[in-house]
């Protein structure tokens, strides 16, 4: 049984897990020209990182109309947005309070971003991760 994209709890997730990739680099690093990103974490928010985050956003938003139907997809997803929850996790331990607050003090925007990206991340894994779950118990419920 196929839904359709509007009553499809997962493709709708995986819609806004693109925007919130696409748009949210966009605004926090104001149309790529805010540095802070970068210069917070070099590895991770350089500019060609700040672009294929974006291509994951694409990517998601690709997947939504199979989000229901595929194990690998959502679980491919799941992995990469651990990979940038441990990323976070690892810059966050090893940035002292200090350097947080100057980071927010020069850029609020990028500041709160450095903060919290992780969390949003980490809430996004668990989503994927369940959507690879549900859809493999319904592919094992057809078999």
């Amino acid at each position: 049984m196929t839904s359709t994209i509007a009553s499809n709890w997962p493709a709708r997730g995986f819609m806004l897990a693109g925007l919130v990739n696409i748009v949210g680099i966009l605004v926090v690093t104001q149309g790529l020209q805010s540095p802070t990103l970068s210069s917070a974490d070099p590895a991770v928010f350089s500019f060609f990182g700040l672009l294929m985050i974006m291509v994951w956003g694409l990517a998601y938003l690709a997947a939504a109309p199979f989000a229901s139907q595929s194990v690998a997809i959502p679980l491919v997803f799941a992995i990469e947005k651990l990979a940038y929850t441990v990323a976070w996790l690892l810059w966050r331990s090893n940035t002292t309070p200090e350097t947080l607050e100057a980071i927010v003090e020069n850029d609020v925007l990028g500041g709160l971003f450095m903060s919290s990206y992780g969390i949003n991340d980490g809430l996004f894994m668990v989503f994927f991760l369940a959507v690879a779950v549900v859809n493999y118990r319904r592919s094992r419920q057809r078999n």
